[in-house]
C-alpha cells in the first residue's frame, strides 16, 4: 500500500468514526429532546475550559460569607421565603434552613422535584416533572395541577400576588396561571405577528423571574438571551449575546437560572463554565459573583435565589452545598471568606 493510500484509509476510517459519533448523538437527542437524562458522554469527551473565560479580578465584587451542606444527595432547586428561610428541593423532598443555615424542617414528596418557589404568603409551588403541586406554609399539600401538555417538564416557577408563572421546558413555553390553578395563557411561543422568535430550549433549563419593573424575565438559553415580557405576553425587549467573554453567555445554552436583586438587577447563572454574575436590568454586566474556580468546570447549572438583604444564595449541586455571597466592601478583600454555617 502506498503512503497516500494509507493516509486515505486512515482518513476514511476517521470519517466513519466521526459520522458514527454524530449519529449516536443525534439518536440520543431525538430520544431525549430536552436532555432529561443529563450528559452521558464519557470523561474522554470533556474539554478543557479553564482558559476560555478569564475573569478580571476587579470584576469579582462578591465574597462567599457562609456555606452549609444542602442536606440532600442530589439537590436540584433552591428558594428563599419572605422571612429569609432557605428551601432546597431534591431526593423526593423539600428541606429548609434558617437564614444562618441551621436545619429547620423537611417534607417528603411523592415525586422527584424539578423546581421550587415560595410566595410572599409562604405558599410553596413545587415542580414535579410534568406538573405543579401546591403546599401551604406548613407543608400540607393543597392542590395538584394538571400537566399542560404531553411533553410538559417544569423547570422553574415564579409566584406573584395574582399570578403564578411556570416555565415548561418540555413544551418550550411559559405558562401563566391564576393562584387557584386556572390556566390563563401561554407566553414565549413563536409568533411572527408579534415579533416573538420563540424559546429555544436544547436542555432542561428554562428559568424565569419577575422583575421589579413589572416585566417577567425569561431565559431563552438556546439563543443565549434574556427576554422581558409583559403579563399580556408581549415581548418588550431582549438582551444577551453568545460568546466566551464574561459579558456574554457561553456554550450551547445559557443562562440557565435567574434571580432578581432588591434594586432590580438580575443574577444570571451559567452552566458549563459555571459562572454567577450580576447584570443591570437592561443586560449590561455589573459584576461577577463567582466563577469556575469556585463552582467548577463542565458543571451543571447552579440555581440561584436572593434574600431580603440582597445576599445571593447559590445552590452548588456538585459540592451539595448552599453558598451565600455578599457584596465585598469597596476597596476591601474580594477573596472568598467562608464563615461558619450557623454564625
Amino acid at each position: 500500500m502506498t503512503a497516500r493510500g494509507a493516509i486515505s484509509t486512515r482518513a476514511a476510517a476517521g470519517l466513519i468514526v466521526f459520522l458514527a459519533l454524530v449519529a449516536a448523538v443525534v439518536a440520543v437527542a431525538l430520544h431525549d429532546p430536552i436532555g432529561r437524562r443529563g450528559n452521558r458522554l464519557g470523561r474522554d469527551f470533556a474539554y478543557e475550559t479553564k482558559d476560555l473565560r478569564p475573569i478580571p479580578p476587579d470584576l469579582i465584587r462578591y465574597a462567599e460569607r457562609a456555606a452549609f451542606d444542602a442536606g440532600l444527595a442530589v439537590p436540584r432547586a433552591i428558594a428563599v421565603d419572605a422571612g429569609d428561610k432557605i428551601y432546597v428541593a431534591g431526593d423526593r423532598a423539600v428541606v429548609w434552613f434558617t437564614t444562618h443555615g441551621a436545619p429547620a424542617g423537611a417534607r417528603a414528596l411523592d415525586g422527584e422535584p424539578t423546581c421550587l418557589a415560595v410566595g410572599a404568603d409562604g405558599t410553596w409551588h413545587v415542580g414535579l416533572g410534568g406538573h405543579v403541586e401546591v403546599f401551604d406554609p406548613a407543608g400540607a399539600r393543597a392542590a395538584a395541577w394538571t400537566p399542560h401538555g404531553a411533553r410538559s417538564y417544569i423547570t422553574a416557577i415564579a409566584a406573584a400576588p395574582d399570578a403564578i408563572f411556570v416555565a415548561d421546558a418540555g413544551e418550550r413555553l411559559v405558562l401563566l396561571y391564576r393562584p387557584d390553578g386556572a390556566f390563563v395563557r401561554p407566553i414565549g411561543g413563536r409568533d411572527a405577528a408579534r415579533a416573538i422568535p420563540g424559546l429555544v430550549v436544547p436542555s432542561p433549563f428554562l428559568d424565569l423571574a419577575m422583575g421589579k419593573d413589572g416585566l417577567l424575565r425569561v431565559t431563552n438559553p438556546g439563543r443565549r438571551k434574556v427576554e422581558a415580557y409583559s403579563l399580556e405576553g408581549d415581548l418588550c425587549f431582549a438582551w444577551g449575546e453568545a460568546g466566551a467573554a464574561i459579558d456574554r453567555f457561553c456554550g450551547c445554552c445559557n443562562p440557565v437560572h435567574l434571580a432578581v436583586l432588591p434594586d432590580g438587577a438580575l443574577v444570571a447563572a451559567e452552566k458549563g463554565l459555571a459562572t454567577v454574575k450580576v447584570c443591570e436590568p437592561d443586560g449590561a454586566l455589573r459584576c461577577v459573583v463567582a466563577g469556575p474556580d469556585l463552582l467548577g468546570e463542565n458543571a451543571l447549572g447552579c440555581d440561584v435565589a436572593v434574600d431580603s438583604r440582597g445576599r445571593i444564595v447559590v445552590l452548588d449541586p456538585a459540592a451539595k452545598k448552599v453558598r451565600i455571597f455578599e457584596p465585598a466592601p469597596p476597596g476591601g478583600s474580594r477573596s472568598q471568606e467562608t464563615g461558619s454555617a450557623h454564625e
